[in-house]
């Protein structure tokens, strides 16, 4: 979620690098001693779409966003209040939701996990809830409130759901991690602030393997960190800095078909991929307005093609991005 105060601190970041290109903006981008190289060419822009809007298909710094099995691109509009379906070509469905409190209702949506069967799920991050959708934007249930409790959310920000039908929301300001089945009956969580193994400082993106295994962006410790499926640690990488392999403020991030792992590098104005015991393979972007480059990407989806979706927020676009 992109509250008032931590928003700004952002935006001022981005500014003061809008002139410096990510080391990952190319194939032939230099390293530094010790930097790891690309071991894989960078991925293509083949697509984008959006700009800045409040009508249909036009976005107000779009965050996090999936896409269904069936090939439904579903993206969180976070300051229009509501969620938005495409197509992967990027042709406008249809829209729903509206800033409220009511049922159907949104206040900053951040992110959306699609279960098996269709429906839509989002962290309606201002309303501390999760609410539910069909596919078409018909409400169909919801649960949390603002608190500390098991159950309760302090800013959920991002959602996953694994195979087994487990749903795991990011509850951002609480520092953790709840797990939960699909009609929000609480399982699990696990969690606290800090800097140490296992702990979090504002996670801000989650993703779940094949395997069960979950993968979280700790956005202010500049890493990913690695669990299974019942939350216990597994190891971590990346660490603040611009360098391959290095983050500032990671925010989305997904897995894709071949199990790689992905990673909206927010303020580095990229995204770069690693295979899941984070080794680095490669990364696209650099900051600019052109495709293929990014002004604070916050979310990445990637589809069964193996195709990435990259929500370019302060871009209020969609990019698409073929297989490295």
């Amino acid at each position: 979620m992109r509250s008032k105060a931590p928003r700004v601190q952002r935006l001022a970041l981005l500014v003061a690098m809008a002139a410096i290109l990510s080391p990952g903006c190319g194939k032939d981008a230099p390293t530094a001693p010790g930097e790891p190289s690309l071991r894989e060419n960078p991925p293509k822009v083949v697509r984008t779409w959006g700009g800045y809007g409040f009508g249909a298909g036009q976005m107000n710094e779009p965050d996090g966003l999936v896409v269904s099995d069936s090939g439904a691109v579903y993206l969180a509009d976070n300051l229009n209040f509501r969620m938005q379906r495409f197509t992967t070509d990027g042709a406008f469905v249809t829209a729903w939701g509206g800033l409220g409190t009511q049922d159907g209702q949104l206040y900053a949506p951040s992110d959306a996990a699609v279960d098996s069967i269709g429906r839509v799920y989002v962290p309606d991050a201002n309303n501390n809830r999760v609410q539910v959708f069909d596919g078409t934007g018909t409400f169909l249930a919801k649960w949390g409130k603002y608190g500390t409790a098991n159950g309760d959310f302090r800013i959920p920000v991002a959602v996953a759901i694994a195979r087994g039908g487990r749903i795991y929301v990011v509850d951002r300001d609480n520092d953790r991690v709840q797990e939960f089945s699909l009609n929000g009956t609480f399982v699990a969580a696990w969690g606290t602030h800090g800097s140490g193994a296992g702990q979090f400082d504002q996670p801000r993106g989650i993703a779940v393997d094949a395997a069960g295994t979950i993968y979280v962006s700790d956005s202010r410790n500049h890493r990913v960190q690695k669990f299974t499926s019942a939350g216990v640690y597994l190891g971590a990488w990346g660490g603040p800095g611009s360098a391959f392999g290095e983050f500032n403020v990671p925010w989305g991030v997904d897995v894709d078909p071949a199990g790689n792992v992905w990673v909206a590098d927010s303020n580095n104005n990229r995204i770069q991929k690693f295979r899941s015991d984070g080794t680095f393979l490669t990364a696209a972007g650099g900051a600019g307005t052109d495709p293929g480059r990014f002004n604070g990407p916050s979310g990445v989806a990637v589809d069964a093609q193996g195709f990435i979706y990259v929500s370019d927020s302060f871009n209020h676009r969609v990019q698409k991005f073929g297989p490295p």
